[in-house]
């Protein structure tokens, strides 16, 4: 087992594990509850300790659109309810409290946590159709759980595989040509706001992976100037250098708010950056100026007061649906063809599963059933004295005959999957150690 990975507690219980996933995105929860739930990368570690302790772990995806836990259970009703009760905390508020947080949360179990997975992560659940980041979002999900011991080698196949029907389905299916981000459709929103940036002077908050995208986007379209700044003064410089810009420390936030056109946040911060004083201060030492902020955090990075100053354009996530429904349009063959690809590894994905449950157990048959026929012939042999080595070697051949047309239609039912408890019996009979799963997952 790969360090990290947290194993079943009870092996034949494993057999009949469940995938379960429940979350909230977009469609179901406005952006401000969202946040209240959102996970930030400094914060995983000590929510997916908790995750273990109050529903015996998982995967936590955690984006600007969405929030969901990704795990498995024999018995995912009890899962459920424990996830629900790990949300609630997340978001503050006791059971039946007004706007429960159950009310925004969405379910799938068996096959449809499993579909509902591999269109996470090849961009057809998201604002953008198609987008490209989610993949590296969902494996860096993976990677997180892996280093904080909450994900199950089960659950940790499930993301590898994900992560490779990702990436066919994109590339077959012509889902990644012209790829799009959430940050380049804010970066798109912005321009037209503002009738073109190419005489703009863009201030880009934030040098993570968003960030990095809204410059790349920023550097296509092209713009007057770039300043960078960042929590971390690296990150930015190396942002800056790489699109040409000019990377300030976060201390000289207030004056360059005051010089430029435009801003774009993205921050993982868990307060605001841009408070509305802030903003307000900037816009008294820039009069006649209207300033552009383009607010792609979760928790957000602009104080709402921020929206009442003068002069002020706020734009946040919420206001990228209508340019996001313009490029769905153009994508929706392929994104239908994405879906079809996906259908198909639902069923190829669980015939690993069946393979990877059913051959341990068949081993074990066979070799179970070996050792008995050869204790029986050896018996037979020392009463049948006098025999040939040729009539030896035909009682030999006739047993291992018997042995092998008996265990045929047994072997053929394991390896279609067709009894999942039958399998679990039958590894209870044999007495087996090893749970199916316990192997190491399929790489991406």
């Amino acid at each position: 087992m790969r360090p990290g990975l947290r194993a079943q507690p009870d092996s034949i219980q494993g057999w009949l594990l469940q995938y379960y996933m429940a979350g909230l995105n977009h469609r179901t929860a406005p952006v401000e509850r969202i946040a209240r739930v959102s996970v930030g990368s400094e914060a995983l570690p000590h929510v997916l300790d908790r995750l273990t302790r109050m529903a015996g772990g998982g995967v936590i995806v955690s984006t600007c659109n969405r929030t969901e836990i990704y795990s498995a259970a024999a018995d995912t009703g009890l899962l459920h309810r424990q996830v629900t009760e790990f949300f609630r905390a997340l978001d503050g508020r006791s059971p039946g409290a007004v706007d429960d947080i159950a009310d925004h949360l969405y379910s799938y179990t068996g096959d449809g946590a499993i579909r509902h997975l591999f269109r996470v992560a090849t961009g057809l659940d998201s604002m953008v159709l198609g987008e490209a980041e989610i993949a590296g979002q969902i494996a860096a999900a993976l990677r997180y759980a892996g280093e904080a011991g909450s994900v199950s080698v089960p659950v940790s196949r499930l993301f590898h595989y994900a992560l490779r029907v990702s990436r066919r389905a994109r590339n077959d299916t012509g889902l990644d040509r012209n790829s799009l981000s959430v940050s380049s459709i804010g970066v798109q929103l912005v321009e037209r706001a503002t009738g073109g940036l190419s005489d703009k002077d863009v201030l880009l908050v934030g040098a993570g992976e968003t960030g990095n995208l809204a410059a790349r986007t920023l550097k296509h379209i092209g713009i007057r100037s770039l300043t960078v700044t960042s929590r971390r003064p690296a990150k930015a410089a190396e942002a800056a250098r790489e699109m040409g810009g000019t990377a300030i420390p976060m201390s000289e936030l207030p004056s360059a708010l005051a010089a430029v056109d435009v801003v774009i946040t993205c921050t993982a911060s868990p307060v605001p950056i841009l408070t509305g004083s802030m903003v307000r201060s900037a816009m008294e030492a820039r009069p006649g100026r209207p300033l552009f902020v383009l607010d792609l955090a979760v928790p957000a990075d602009v104080e709402l007061e921020a929206r009442a100053v003068s002069g002020v354009q706020l734009y946040g996530l919420a206001d990228l649906q209508s340019v996001a429904d313009e490029h769905r349009a153009v994508r929706q063959a392929a994104a239908e063809a994405a879906d079809r690809f996906i259908a198909d590894q639902v069923t190829r994905f669980n015939a690993t599963l069946t393979t990877a449950h059913a051959e341990p157990v068949i081993r074990t048959m066979g070799e179970r059933a070996e050792v008995a026929r050869q204790r029986e012939l050896a018996r037979a042999l020392r009463r049948l004295k006098g025999l040939t080595p040729e009539q030896i070697a035909v009682l030999d051949a006739m047993t291992k005959a018997i042995v092998n047309r008996l265990l045929a239609d047994p072997i053929a039912s394991l390896r279609a999957g067709d009894d999942q408890q039958a399998l679990a019996v039958i590894a209870r009979i044999l007495d087996l150690e090893d749970a199916p799963g316990q192997s190491a997952p399929d790489k991406a």
